[in-house]
């Protein structure tokens, strides 16, 4: 017979790591940009040597789920919310939680391509890797979104960008996937 297994590892001042939980779920949506995992920790949790919950929102956190002691990473990203009840009840967000608590620049450049002006935005906090050449031309302005999308269990990143390089100020809208 198989029996369930876990480890939830939380990166804070601390290194914390739990082998039980009490229920775990975990939302990956094409129709939203960040995949979610919400996990309910035992009544009888002990935080050794704390009075309080010692994790923190923007705390890492690993999710390993699996059979016999065969644990799998299901879930890598970052605490969102703690509940203050008991149970203690811990949101998370992928790493798109970094990209999220960035705000983003309005800039104008004279030139550039699409990985200087991600870079500009994303300001070192998120890993970002651009694939094949993306020049943009003379722009006045320039905005871009992203937006994510599993097809055939492999994420897409859409970008869509919008600038504006006329005297009419018309802009254009460009998306790519």
């Amino acid at each position: 017979m198989l029996v369930l297994s876990a480890k939830i590892t939380i990166l804070s001042k601390k290194t914390w790591v739990f082998g039980k939980i009490t229920s775990c779920e975990i939302e990956r949506d094409i129709e939203k940009i960040t995949a979610t995992c919400k996990l309910t920790l035992p009544k009888n949790t002990r935080w050794k040597g704390e009075t309080s919950i010692p994790v923190r929102r923007g705390d890492k956190i690993k999710v390993e789920l699996g059979f016999d002691g065969m644990l799998e990473t299901v879930f890598e990203g970052y605490i969102k919310t703690i509940s203050a009840k008991i149970p203690v009840e811990i949101t998370c967000e992928d790493n798109m939680f970094l990209l999220k608590q960035t705000a983003a620049k309005k800039k104008t450049y004279s030139e550039g391509n699409l990985k200087t002006i991600l870079t500009d935005q994303v300001q070192g906090k998120v890993k970002l890797q651009v694939y094949g050449k993306h020049n943009i031309g003379k722009f006045t302005e320039f905005y871009v979104s992203i937006q994510r999308k599993y097809i055939n269990n492999k994420l897409k990143i859409m970008l869509r960008y919008l600038y504006s390089n006329n005297p009419q100020n018309k802009a254009v809208c460009f998306s790519r996937w």
